[in-house]
């Protein structure tokens, strides 16, 4: 178990999230194994089926401890026995989307998909109530939520409003985040949006970042060594990551330091055009496309690169680029929502304008030609992510403002129920 300075008893936490593991959402897993490493007595439920890569996940990020509650066929049909048994609920429930959602059917298609699924989680966790319903995503969960609202009050409603909350903007978060207990989100750019999306006050919105793992950071790169000339770009394979831009900078780079080599870590549609384009470009022989690969190895790379080049056109707070910092690789990123939170310019990375090649050009030519102060600029970045990103310390955060909202007659018994079932 991890060392914590949370002194407080374990909590029973009710987990929901669209799908557990997931191959985008490192972050999720990384939390979850973090609450259970901390004692707490974690119950995940998933609005969608299990991965269809479920195994290798769960085998590559060593979560078998935390077995989920998934989604299946026989999972909503039960869930379609519990909502007929409830018909007052049942009807107001509908009502309530149609309110919410009728304005968006793509919203109220899927709202009506998952609902069986919503009435089984809710006959579950009124079998058990937890002390804390916490959803790791602020849409379509939030009809799970909506449900637990009405039936079990006493529960402490958490829920995670991010980045693709706040471009779905679906209806029923406004009813779930106003009769919230904690409302939290990972960048502060997002607090105005939320608060007029919502209607909430800014002030109970808590800022807490997706932290990164400093201790496994520097765990796996203990023992490695800087590659001179060594440039990453670590994406999925589609058109709104950059990754062609990337390779042009690259390409361009080379001249001064024709040395130099490039790693793509991931894989999408965009694959064989992206290699055309190398070859195009003269640098096939000196870049190597990798293909999917392991958490771990993103962070073993990132331990051995000397800059991050990472041209995403659309990302809030993009988790590579924490990473590349905590292993004091030089990040060349492009101007996103909230990237000042993550990146100073010039002090601890280096943010450039989209459609801009010239500027990363001449900044990636001058880091590989020791031109730049790199590792003053590596190093104050590590510092920086230490201090406000690291995973552990942002997980007791959120677990500390649970804490905040459970008076103390129901936390002692919340405790004495979690007492009663693991004797």
């Amino acid at each position: 178990m991890v060392s914590s300075t949370d002194t407080g008893e374990p909590l029973d936490v009710a987990i929901v999230t669209t799908q557990y593991p997931a191959a985008s959402e490192t972050f999720v897993t990384a939390r979850l194994k973090t609450l259970h490493a901390l004692g707490h007595r974690l119950h995940i439920y998933t609005m969608r089926p299990r991965h269809k890569d479920h195994q290798k996940l769960l085998d590559e990020r060593e979560l078998h401890a935390l077995v989920a509650d998934q989604n299946s066929v026989g999972a909503s049909l039960r869930g379609v026995l519990q909502a007929l048994a409830r018909p007052v609920l049942l009807f107001d429930t509908l009502r309530w989307l149609w309110r919410r959602t009728s304005d968006r059917p793509e919203h109220l298609r899927f709202s009506l998909l998952i609902l069986p699924r919503s009435f089984d989680i809710l006959a579950k966790l009124e079998q058990e109530p937890p002390a804390v319903l916490h959803l790791e995503w602020g849409h379509f969960p939030s009809v799970t939520a909506h449900l637990v609202q009405q039936r079990l009050p006493e529960v402490i409603v958490s829920t995670s409003l991010i980045a693709y909350d706040l471009t779905t903007e679906y209806g029923g978060t406004i009813d779930v985040t106003r009769a919230a207990d904690v409302i939290r989100t990972q960048a502060a750019i997002n607090v105005p949006q939320i608060a007029g999306f919502t209607g909430v006050g800014p002030e109970r919105i808590a800022v807490i970042y997706d932290g990164v793992d400093m201790a496994r950071i520097d765990d796996l790169n203990a023992a490695s060594q800087k590659v001179p000339g060594r440039v990453v770009c670590a994406a999925r394979l589609v058109p709104d990551k950059g990754v062609d831009d990337a390779i042009r900078v690259f390409a361009a780079a080379r001249r001064a330091a024709p040395d130099a080599t490039l790693h793509v870590l991931g894989d999408g549609p965009e694959a064989e055009r992206l290699k055309r384009l190398a070859t195009e470009l003269g640098v096939m022989d000196t870049v190597e496309f990798m293909g999917l690969v392991s958490h771990d190895q993103v962070l073993r790379e990132l331990g051995g690169a000397e800059v991050l080049l990472h041209l995403s056109l659309k990302e809030r707070l993009p988790n590579v680029v924490k990473e590349a910092m905590a292993c004091a690789c030089l990040a060349i990123t492009t101007r996103t929502v909230g990237i000042e939170e993550l990146v100073t310019d010039g002090q601890t990375g280096f943010v450039v304008e989209h459609g801009d090649l010239a500027t990363p050009t001449a900044l990636l030519s001058k880091a590989l030609s020791a031109e730049l102060p790199l590792r003053q600029i590596t190093e104050a970045a590590r510092h920086f992510i230490a201090d406000n990103f690291d995973h552990q310390a942002n997980v007791e955060k959120l677990v500390s403002s649970w804490r905040a909202t459970i008076p103390t007659v129901r936390l002692d018994e919340a405790n004495a129920v979690g007492v009663a079932r693991s004797g």
